[in-house]
């Protein structure tokens, strides 16, 4: 925890991802960007638990992560609120905040700005995540409000709710995966993806809106991703990026993306998808393709009104 003044401002770990490693004229982020093209890193996670319960992060700033900035692996009970995380989007594998393997998990009230996903909710072989909720959180330059890559363990009952993403960083930087919403994972580490619910959530400048991608990576194996019900009910795009796109895409014809769009307003409706049996309401996108069915129904609420804070 930390103690946050009258301006704003709160403790902060840094982790000096951009500055020259000891003995070396490397930084960790130029390691992860080289390791990007062949070998390997070792870089250090900022803030990690594992088998953690009950543990509080509040009022902290954690920036330049060399690596993720917050890895909440296995346990229960997490909190994260008010945490401001800052790094440039040009800085490799550096995510925000994942829960894994984790359940009972609240994001809320939180800044991140990273080089890699916001949220990424992720879940090992015989291990769910569930029970999670990312409310008035606020992504910049990142790869956006993600699940996956590892589903295995299966994901159920993820909210994300009230939040919003901006595709620049603070300082000019466009991330390199400019993602809104996105589920993603592959045959090597797939499993079933139900009960996920996007709420309110705006978008500007950003290029790959909404993203269901079940060959995210050239896996081989037997887990297969099922992304078995998804909700997006309240979802804008403002000053979206050129040539910006949808994706919606289930596995194969026995493991079709099942998805509800209501209350949808992009200002980019281009869209292709596969396997994929799509609800509409109130939506100014449509899907056709292979495998594709679309229906409409009878739903509720509305199109939010987008703000976008400053950081």
């Amino acid at each position: 925890m930390g103690t946050q003044n009258s301006a704003g401002s709160q403790g902060i770990v840094d982790g000096r991802g951009g500055q020259d490693m000891l003995n070396t004229s490397e930084t960790w982020w130029a390691l992860a960007e080289a390791a990007k093209s062949g070998g390997s890193q070792n870089n250090p996670k900022l803030v990690e638990s594992g088998g953690a319960n009950n543990l509080t992060l509040y009022d902290i700033d954690l920036v330049n992560s060399p690596m993720y900035h917050v890895l909440l692996k296995g346990g229960s009970g997490m909190t994260v609120w008010g945490i401001r995380i800052k790094t440039p989007a040009d800085s490799r594998n550096t995510d925000g905040v994942d829960p894994e393997d984790a359940s009972n998990v609240l994001v809320n009230d939180s800044y991140i700005q990273d080089g890699d996903d916001c949220i990424a909710v992720k879940s090992d072989s015989g291990s769910p995540a569930s029970g999670i909720t990312v409310e008035n959180t606020h992504c910049w330059g990142t790869h956006g409000l993600s699940i996956g890559s590892q589903t295995a363990g299966g994901v159920n009952n993820v909210t994300f709710v009230n939040d919003t993403l901006n595709g620049t960083d603070t300082g000019g930087i466009t991330s390199s995966s400019n993602n809104g919403i996105r589920i993603k994972s592959d045959s090597s580490a797939g499993g079933t993806v139900t009960g996920v619910t996007y709420q309110d959530i705006c978008m500007t400048g950003v290029k790959d809106l909404i993203v269901m991608n079940p060959n995210y990576s050239s896996g081989n194996g037997s887990s297969i991703p099922n992304f078995a019900g998804v909700t997006l009910n309240g979802v804008v795009a403002v000053n979206s990026a050129s040539s910006a796109t949808s994706q919606l895409d289930g596995y194969s014809s026995s493991d079709p993306l099942n998805i509800t769009l209501e209350n949808i307003k992009l200002d980019a409706t281009s869209t292709s998808a596969e396997y994929a049996n799509v609800k509409l309401y109130d939506s100014n996108i449509t899907a056709s393709g292979t495998g594709v069915s679309v229906s409409n129904f009878s739903g509720s609420g509305s199109v939010p009104s987008c703000s976008f804070p400053s950081f």
